[in-house]
């Protein structure tokens, strides 16, 4: 089975720090700075996982190289205080997404399956997800400002309980779609399938469910691995798969496993 991984390229920076004593001048922290580690992060943090499940060789991933953000995230005793983050689009972004679009276009048939991070960035266009339309199986991770996506059809759909709200209030109407799976943090999820209408909630599948920077991304890729290679499995199977893997995925910090993209591409 090919996967192919669509979308914006983002770095996540997490600085450690730790904190010494409140400021004399306002009402702040002062912290001391302990270290700092460069993680693969949007859709980059995607491709990662969805590398280490479908393999090397048969897992791509495409985007504009001439965008991305980076976002610096501040730790004080374990606790994330506040994020910067500094976005880049070089002059040659137009060259690079007509680049992205042309590689898309090209590959599309070749894969089992696509996996589509919409970070918002610029990336994930409308004349992208047209070409995207022809593909076997398609699942979207949606960004907020896009909803709805009316002129594209997922084949399973991966908003949080934000986005899935905001589509629901929306007065366009809402993303068509054969199942929708609505992730709800530590509460677990909602799955929802189009053709029968039903609708079942199923609770947190981690033994220690927590909100984590990442699960996102992690969980569409495992669900799209056992969906892909165990199609006909029950979806409590495949949701138990994607949720364990969620949990490993952060405890061994695989996101970090290949930064070499920033790399080739500065």
């Amino acid at each position: 089975m090919k996967c192919l991984v669509i979308g914006d390229l983002i770095y996540d920076v997490f600085v450690t720090c730790e904190s010494a004593h409140l400021a004399q001048e306002g009402p702040f922290i002062c912290a001391n700075y302990k270290s700092e580690e460069l993680f693969s992060g949007g859709a980059h943090a995607v491709y990662e996982n969805a590398r280490l499940l479908f393999g090397d060789d048969v897992t791509r991933f495409i985007t504009n190289p001439f965008i991305s953000t980076t976002k610096h995230r501040y730790f004080v005793d374990g606790h994330e205080m506040f994020r910067i983050d500094t976005h880049e689009k070089s002059d040659h972004y137009a060259q690079g997404q007509a680049t992205t679009e042309a590689d898309v276009a090209e590959a599309i048939c070749g894969y089992d399956v696509v996996l589509i991070a919409d970070y918002g960035k610029g990336v994930v266009t409308d004349r992208l997800l047209a070409l995207c339309n022809g593909a076997k199986k398609v699942f979207l991770d949606p960004h907020p400002s896009k909803i709805p996506y009316l002129f594209f059809k997922p084949t399973v759909y991966f908003p949080n309980r934000h986005e899935a709200k905001i589509e629901e209030e929306s007065a366009e109407g809402c993303t068509t779609w054969d199942c929708r799976i609505v992730t709800k943090d530590a509460a677990g999820v909602t799955l929802q399938k189009e053709a029968s209408w039903t609708e079942t909630d199923y609770p947190s599948l981690n033994d220690h469910p927590r909100q984590v920077i990442g699960a996102g991304g992690a969980f569409m890729a495992a669900y799209a691995f056992v969906d892909c290679h165990q199609p006909e499995s029950v979806e409590e199977v495949k949701l138990k798969f994607a949720s364990s893997f969620v949990a490993e995925a952060m405890t061994h910090k695989w996101r970090c496993v290949n930064t070499s993209y920033k790399v080739e591409h500065e």
